[in-house]
């Protein structure tokens, strides 16, 4: 069975490998931009022979990996299947994987700011490049050199017919300042000989079919997305207007919104936290709101008396503060629970009226003093 599988896998990886187009590339061109960076920016354009009559030639950026074919006016992003250099264009939704270089017509034009540079020993003229009736870069051409890579990045001139080796790139050019940006320049040819294969019309035209197809699943869940958020979004308004009519129908007179009184404070216990050191209303020390209330309240435990009464220093506390968050409601009313802090102020008052008798003549003159001083 292992014996079987392995010969038809072997079968069926040949007859893939025969099904794709195959495209020699014979020159590695390997550019590299002007830069004070310790690993320069690199470019290699893998190109066939001038006399194979083809537009068809291969971009790599390492160290990244990636690959760009360039075919017409189309750059494809592809990506190495496996290591017998078969192709595949990368399959991605976002963005695209096939691009115009150029939608209109690409022509170039004498330079006007450079004349002539040699790199590498080789003589180069400069060039304008207008696409699309825009100056877009400049490039620098030995036109009688043998190898060729012009033709295959710009196949389509009109109005010119450049051809010959590109020996550096920048641009746009400038007649004040020159090139505008940091410029390419050709470093090394060798000479290669690699066989890459790719079916690239069928590929394309399989990429194209899933888009559309991811296109056509994107667009009715985005329409019953719209259709759902619609139906939302106008239940949502029809309920602001009614509750609008109903506040501005309303007299304030209606009985139903006014809950029944409940004493509770004699039944409390614990104090309730105290909203000007806790939850959303807790204040610190830059707050605006210490202005409007009692100075004391953001100096609480310095201002206790000392008790020997170890319970009345915490009625006494709880009572200070209480009335610091009653203050507080006034400026913040939502962070303020209006009733609790009342009856847990009535609470303490019940406290000391009930506990007077029983304290120390010391402990009732501290109280007293304690009382009258809160402000």
């Amino acid at each position: 069975m292992k014996i079987t599988l392995f010969y038809l896998t072997m079968l069926f990886t040949s007859l893939s490998a025969i099904a794709q187009e195959t495209h020699q590339l014979k020159h590695k061109l390997e550019y590299e931009m002007d830069s004070s960076g310790e690993t320069p920016f690199k470019i290699l354009h893998y190109i066939p022979e001038k006399s194979s009559h083809t537009d068809f030639s291969l971009i790599s950026t390492p160290p990244s990996g990636g690959f760009t074919i360039i075919k017409g006016s189309q750059a494809i992003n592809v990506g190495m299947a496996d290591l017998e250099y078969n192709f595949v264009i990368s399959d991605t939704y976002w963005g695209s994987a096939a691009n115009k270089i150029y939608e209109q017509e690409v022509t170039l034009e004498p330079s006007i700011n450079s004349t002539q540079e040699t790199i590498l020993g080789y003589t180069g003229r400069y060039f304008t490049v207008v696409i699309d009736n825009k100056e877009s870069l400049e490039l620098c051409i030995a036109e009688d050199h043998p190898v060729d890579n012009l033709s295959f990045v710009f196949s389509n001139q009109q109005g010119s017919n450049v051809r010959g080796l590109i020996l550096a790139a920048a641009g746009p050019a400038s007649a004040e300042t020159g090139f505008t940006v940091e410029k390419i320049v050709l470093k090394q040819i060798t000479p290669v000989d690699h066989t890459i294969r790719i079916d690239l019309e069928k590929q394309l035209a399989s990429y194209q079919a899933k888009r559309d197809s991811l296109d056509a699943v994107y667009e009715r869940e985005q329409a019953v997305y719209d259709s759902l958020y619609a139906a939302e979004y106008s239940a949502i308004e029809d309920a602001a207007d009614a509750a609008y009519a109903a506040a501005d129908a309303w007299d304030g007179t209606s009985k139903n919104d006014v809950y029944p009184y409940v004493s509770e404070y004699k039944a409390l216990s614990e104090g309730n936290a105290l909203a000007i050191e806790s939850g959303e209303c807790y204040m610190d020390k830059e707050s605006p709101l210490w202005k409007g209330i009692p100075a004391y309240c953001q100096q609480l435990d310095t201002i206790l008396p000392d008790f020997k009464n170890a319970e009345l220093r915490a009625h006494a506390r709880n009572y200070a503060g209480q009335l610091c968050d009653m203050y507080l409601y006034e400026l913040s009313e939502y962070d303020v629970l209006f009733k609790a802090t009342l009856d847990e102020i009535r609470k303490e008052v019940l406290y000391f009226n009930n506990i007077k008798d029983e304290l120390s003549k010391g402990d009732k003159k501290l109280l007293d003093e304690f009382l009258n001083g809160l402000d």
